[in-house]
């Protein structure tokens, strides 16, 4: 990476850009746990132009750009003194390079006040539980819920925020 990697906010014109990562990261990571058409009818409407410019301008969300492309993003939401980690996705041939790191670090250096962070994972995505718990959340609850006509099993997991401890 040498350098090249950029974590900053997401501006209208990574909007074309962004649909591609989640897609590719989406088909990569829920494969065998979530059926291709409920991620495809998902991605359809979450990444869409209009949901997208919703969350750059009221969200924070941020890219990771390497070599002037995309190759990851995360998106955090704010509800007073608590947050959650809505979406930390990155390219497959780009994963275990400490981008994730980088976008979760950055992410939290933007919710100043914020005490408790939330994110919630798919039961059977290992890899993003394991990540979650090297960063210092601790799992609270497991609940299903309706997702496009798929039933999902998913893990809630809390981390709380000393201001203190940012770097």
């Amino acid at each position: 990476m040498e350098g090249e990697l950029t974590i900053r906010k997401a501006v209208p014109e990574d909007i074309p850009s962004i649909p591609t990562v989640a897609q590719t990261s989406w088909n990569n990571t829920y494969k065998g746990l979530i059926p291709l058409d409920v991620q495809n009818k998902f991605i359809k409407r979450a990444y869409s132009d209009e949901s997208m410019s919703n969350r750059i301008n009221f969200s924070i969300f941020l890219v990771a750009e390497l070599k002037g492309n995309i190759v990851g993003f995360a998106n955090f939401f704010r509800e007073n003194s608590q947050a959650e980690l809505g979406a930390i996705y990155i390219l497959p041939e780009n994963q275990g390079l400490g981008i994730g790191t980088k976008l979760f670090n950055m992410g939290l250096k933007e919710l100043p006040n914020v005490t408790e962070l939330l994110v919630h994972v798919e039961h059977g995505n290992e890899s993003a539980y394991a990540f979650y718990i090297a960063k210092g959340f601790e799992f609270s609850k497991e609940f299903e819920e309706e997702f496009f006509g798929h039933t999902l099993k998913t893990k809630q997991l809390s981390m709380k925020i000393q201001q203190s401890e940012i770097v």
